[in-house]
């Protein structure tokens, strides 16, 4: 009883963090995109909103594990890894 309580938790942190953090990434780059006054600055919010295509793709092959209950096929596995690591350094 307690495995599936933690494991529930840990499920609800994942997709709650993945979800957050590209929502987060798109509002900082269409912010970039659309004003900012240097090439760089753009070219920035083209990377953060090019990360959040990441997360939710992430998101979106971690729900499809969690519906069908197989394994990560593909590169679905190193997606996740890539975003949840992109997910970590955004939080420090």
């Amino acid at each position: 009883m307690e495995d599936m309580t933690l494991r529930r938790v840990l499920t609800a942190v994942l997709t709650a963090t993945l979800f957050f953090t590209a929502a987060e990434f798109i509002w900082l780059g269409s912010e970039d995109v659309n004003g900012a006054l240097t090439y760089a600055g753009r070219l920035n919010g083209a990377l953060l909103l090019l990360v959040a295509l990441i997360e939710l793709a992430a998101l979106a092959a971690y729900c499809h594990h969690l519906a069908t209950g197989t394994r990560l096929a593909g590169y679905a596995g190193t997606t996740v890894l890539v975003a949840i690591a992109a997910s970590i350094i955004v939080l420090d």
